[in-house]
């Protein structure tokens, strides 16, 4: 019998055999002898350690603003510097608005819209939604936040033919995602730890361009102490200044996020026109 134990080498997972008859259990070894282990992460985007589960979110935006409350890392249109979010007392039913008709069922572009997020309780849901070129709401009426949209089925074209939403019923400006024509994908920073789970952040990446001086912060629903921010708002976490660059960390601590924190990217910029990106992974358990 095969078990997997945790090793005293940190990140790593030690291979052990069982013998069914006698009990006995030794390590199991590899080449000249060496342990055979495996990488934490690794074992983790396997789906072979229970309840630990990938986690993670990216988004980009363009031609940032000088907006006082600085640009989130979305693509919402350019007076919507801030992504909102769900009434988290009750949820929401959503709806699906579609700026071009062959973004439908019969049409070239995105036929069906697959919907990720949490209800009310915390709890992912998905929803598929066939879109009719206009516009459709969701059947689901208590979505409390949408992690990210994205194409499910499509016509000859592959990418959706125009701008795609998911904004609140009945109130057409207050969008919670898009996917922009000629994408297939959400590019949305913003992500919510689903309720029960503690969100471990391991690595990210930040990208800065067009020659626009950025202070990109990471931000969250949360803070050190691993708290709710009371009245959901944004706690600096972690700051960068950077322009026409890329920076990649990899964190020996990860770091620590509790259920229903929200985690995402926000830019500041003295001059417009700058564009950023941001993603990040990790796993929650």
């Amino acid at each position: 019998m095969d078990t997997l134990t945790t090793d005293p080498v940190i990140d790593k997972i030690a291979e052990y055999y069982e013998d069914p008859e006698t009990g006995l259990i030794t390590k199991r070894t590899g080449m000249d002898g060496c342990p055979a282990s495996i990488n934490y992460e690794t074992m983790i985007a396997s789906g072979l350690i229970l309840g630990h589960v990938p986690f993670g979110g990216f988004g980009q935006r363009s031609a940032c603003s000088t907006a006082a409350t600085g640009d989130d890392c979305w693509e919402g249109t350019a007076t919507t510097t801030t992504c909102p979010i769900p009434d988290q007392i009750t949820g929401e039913q959503l709806t699906i608005l579609c700026a071009n008709a062959q973004d439908s069922a019969a049409g070239t572009g995105i036929q069906t819209l697959d919907v990720h997020g949490l209800d009310i309780a915390g709890n992912p849901q998905t929803e598929i939604v066939i879109l009719n070129g206009a516009s459709v709401d969701t059947v689901r009426t208590n979505w409390r936040f949408v992690q990210s949209i994205h194409g499910e089925t499509w016509g000859v074209d592959g990418v959706a033919a125009g701008l795609i939403s998911i904004h609140r019923k009945a109130d057409a400006a207050r969008v919670y995602n898009v996917i922009v024509a000629g994408g297939n994908m959400s590019l949305n920073s913003s992500r919510m730890v689903p309720a029960g789970k503690t969100f471990y952040l391991k690595s990210r990446t930040i990208t800065a361009s067009s020659g626009k001086s950025m202070s990109i912060r990471q931000r969250a629903t949360s803070d050190f102490e691993n708290v709710l921010s009371i009245g959901w708002r944004f706690l600096f976490k972690q700051p960068w200044f950077l322009m026409n660059t890329a920076l990649s960390e990899v964190l020996s601590i990860p770091e620590k996020y509790p259920a229903l924190s929200i985690v995402k990217a926000t830019a500041w910029s003295a001059q417009a026109g700058g564009d950023f990106s941001f993603s990040y992974r990790g796993w929650h358990e």
